[in-house]
């Protein structure tokens, strides 16, 4: 090995000494600071998806994809602003006093979801199935199951 492969060499290992310390002291400082509220939003999904329940939880602007099975979730109280759950499974889950403002519920199954108590000002259901709106919140500014706007019926 001549004397300037050798050099190369021990710069590239330096280099990558250096890189994995100042990412192993990022990691140690992230783990020192309390957590940022995304951070604090990604528990709480973690949490619903495992256990299907997330009372009181902060899932604001949380967006499910197309297909996801979420039969029977206990999202009471949740904060769920902005949320899509668009064409999501959502038979027999339960959203009683929920702040579901703004969200997308659109192509969603609704059967049996418990909305008494939500807030759904804003929200946008077009299309969705075997939604009862009954104890919703609904303004004119909620566009009902059947594409017209709220209050929902």
């Amino acid at each position: 090995m001549t004397k300037k492969h050798f050099l190369v060499k021990a710069m590239s290992s330096a280099v990558m000494v250096v890189a994995a310390a100042f990412a192993i002291g990022r990691t140690l400082a992230a783990q020192s600071q309390d957590p940022a509220p995304q951070d604090a939003r990604g528990v709480a999904m973690a949490r619903l998806l495992d256990s299907k329940a997330c009372q009181q939880c902060d899932l604001s602007g949380a967006s499910f994809a197309k297909g996801t099975d979420l039969k029977g979730v206990d999202l009471a109280g949740a904060k769920l602003t902005e949320a899509s759950f668009y064409r999501t499974i959502l038979t027999n889950a339960n959203f009683s006093d929920a702040d579901l403002s703004k969200a997308n519920l659109s192509m969603a199954d609704l059967t049996n979801v418990n909305f008494g108590g939500a807030n759904l000002d804003g929200a946008t259901l077009t299309g969705a199935t075997g939604a009862s709106l009954v104890g919703a919140k609904t303004t004119e500014t909620t566009v009902c199951p059947d594409g017209s706007n709220g209050p929902c019926r």
